[in-house]
């Protein structure tokens, strides 16, 4: 197995900052998921962008004690909808208001996903607009 600190201090890669290797598209999500335990918020957040990263890495940073992190994860469109939906529940109102407004683009802008929900996050509603669902209004 490959670890951060063998890449890092791989002939080839010495010049390669741990945010370089993290914002990288063909880093693997093991390596990935080691950079997401990095002190520098900066890495973890390239980490959180990087559409490698593992379900189970992005779950780990809705976790992290960096709010504006956890942020820049809940705006992120590229991610799977478990993630926004953990998002939901953050403790911090304007978190949770940014997952909720990204999970409810993420389903204007699926063709194939028709939602049969208003989100609803800190009493904040989430509605798509009318012309936008093929679906008859059941909620309000």
């Amino acid at each position: 197995m490959v670890t951060l600190l063998t890449l890092l201090e791989h002939s080839e890669a010495r010049d390669v900052s741990a945010k370089q290797l993290a914002e990288h598209h063909s880093t693997p999500a093991s390596t990935l998921s080691q950079l997401a335990k990095c002190c520098d918020v900066a890495v973890r957040m390239a980490v959180a962008d990087n559409r490698n990263t593992s379900v189970d890495t992005l779950m780990r940073l809705t976790a992290d004690t960096n709010a504006d992190l956890r942020y820049g994860v809940a705006e992120n469109h590229n991610i799977h909808q478990s993630v926004l939906l953990a998002l939901l529940e953050d403790t911090n109102p304007y978190v949770a208001q940014r997952a909720g407004k990204t999970l409810a683009r993420l389903a204007v802008n699926s063709a194939s996903s028709r939602p049969k929900l208003i989100l609803l996050v800190d009493g904040h509603r989430f509605k798509l607009p009318e012309n936008q669902l093929n679906c008859p209004r059941t909620l309000v």
